[in-house]
């Protein structure tokens, strides 16, 4: 670490489709303050995840390891040889700081480790009451834990020097999409009464039940609560922004806001993410912007980026890339992104639903084609073509300039692109494999976290 190291500070907006971001688009009372740290920096258009849920995808952006390579899709959790970027940054001088209020991202699957502080809410530690969850969050009568995370993180920020690495996991955004009331009713064509807000939370923590029964003002009214919890945890995108500003903490200082993953708001049928979620571009298409050393001038750039291209900027800014896992994979600067030297390819991969957790939500959603989903799923995306493969032969082919929505399978039309996608994926599966210290990982398919996966609406 030299003498110019900077902060880093990395922000994940948990459940933040690109699409609800005002800087692409949404309007521009959406993000205000998202747009805002574009203008500023830099905002890459093409982001892509490596996987449809949070912890896959945390993984990676923490280890800058494939989820193949991890492993932590099936073991629910990273192997203790495999080093974070936080424990690496903390060997090279940092201190370390991170608050999360999703579950995922604490000591159960390992992602505390490195951090000198990490701050879980209390209310989060454990499954809430039946009060909490189906009355008090829905109808915005909770204090926000993101809210409490930025707290923890302003108070932190005042008794440190620097160089410090400082990562803020906020879940605000993740269905059932609660929000403090300024924002619950913000979005909707109508005022929504508390019956229906109640209503509307608890048929979301079944996501699947809800896609094959929502209504078409069903989906209005959950796509309009979602567009509100985005809003919020823009507010938070705000505060954060506003407690660098003291001490010239602000220039100094290498600010990420990511998303992990996006929701389904009844495309294809389909509610919410993970599994049976599919992996269409609403679930895997994530906002990203960067401010910070480099990252100046308000530009766009499109070329294509995943998860594992931040882990790796993080690393070189300060100076300890060459200590990251070895990958198979690409992982690139997103330095070099900007300069034009983007990734030929993305890939995100997707593992099957477990025997008990299908059997499980074929109960729960009986009206659900499980069938389609039950199956590893990859997607490839190269130019503006994109793939989805499934291991039970079936697949799909979008040209995504064209038909964005995905709207119209042209696999039968266009077999050549995609053979070569295929190669690209056959390609990239020849290289990667678990890390080594992933290999004896066993399959946690624990009831204790199926369970956990099911309240959160993952299953």
């Amino acid at each position: 670490m030299s003498s110019s190291s900077p902060n880093i500070l990395l922000v994940v907006l948990d459940s933040v489709r690109a699409d609800r971001a005002s800087c692409t688009g949404a309007g521009p009372d959406v993000t205000p303050h998202l747009a805002a740290l574009a203008s500023e920096g830099v905002r890459f258009s093409r982001a892509t995840a490596e996987s449809t849920w949070t912890l896959p995808t945390a993984l990676s952006l923490l280890t800058g390891l494939t989820p193949r390579e991890h492993q932590g899709e099936i073991a629910r959790r990273l192997s203790p040889d495999v080093p974070t970027l936080a424990e690496l940054l903390r060997e090279a001088g940092y201190q370390t700081f991170s608050a999360t209020n999703n579950l995922w991202v604490t000591a159960r699957s390992g992602l505390d480790r490195g951090f000198d502080s990490h701050r879980f809410p209390p209310q989060d530690r454990r499954v809430a009451s039946s009060v909490v969850v189906n009355v008090l969050q829905p109808l915005g009568l909770m204090r926000s834990a993101g809210g409490k995370l930025v707290g923890s993180f302003r108070r932190w920020l005042r008794h440190t020097d620097g160089p410090w690495f400082a990562l803020l996991w906020l879940n605000d955004a993740h269905h059932p999409y609660p929000c403090p009331p300024e924002f619950l009713q913000r979005f909707q064509r109508r005022p929504l009464p508390r019956s229906r807000l109640l209503s509307l939370a608890q048929r979301m923590r079944r996501p699947r039940n809800f896609a094959v029964t929502a209504t078409v003002e069903d989906l209005q009214d959950v796509q309009a609560l979602c567009t509100g919890a985005t809003a919020y945890v823009d507010s938070l995108v705000g505060e954060i922004v506003a407690a660098l500003a003291p001490r010239h903490v602000a220039e100094k200082t290498l600010l990420v806001v990511v998303s992990d993953h996006g929701d389904m708001l009844g495309e294809h049928g389909l509610v919410g993410h993970g599994a049976p979620s599919g992996i269409y571009q609403p679930l895997i298409h994530v906002p990203l912007v960067v401010r910070g050393p480099g990252f100046t001038g308000g530009s766009v750039c499109p070329a294509l980026v995943q998860h594992t291209d931040v882990t790796q900027t993080l690393a070189e800014a300060a100076g300890i890339a060459d200590r990251l896992p070895a990958t198979a994979g690409q992982r690139l600067s997103l330095l070099k992104a900007l300069g034009g030297q983007g990734r030929e390819t993305a890939i995100c991969e997707r593992e099957k639903l477990g025997a008990r957790s299908l059997a499980r939500n074929r109960e729960d959603a009986p009206g659900f084609d499980f069938d389609r989903f039950d199956c590893h799923m990859a997607a490839v995306i190269a130019d503006d073509w994109k793939l989805i493969t499934c291991d039970n032969g079936h697949s799909e082919l979008y040209h995504l300039r064209e038909d964005p929505d995905e709207a119209h399978d042209v696999l039968s039309a266009h077999p050549e692109q995609a053979a070569a996608l295929r190669m690209r994926l056959d390609a990239f599966r020849t290289r990667c494999h678990p890390h080594a210290a992933a290999d004896d990982l066993s399959d946690a398919e624990e009831e204790i976290l199926d369970r956990r996966l099911q309240d959160l609406g993952y299953l």
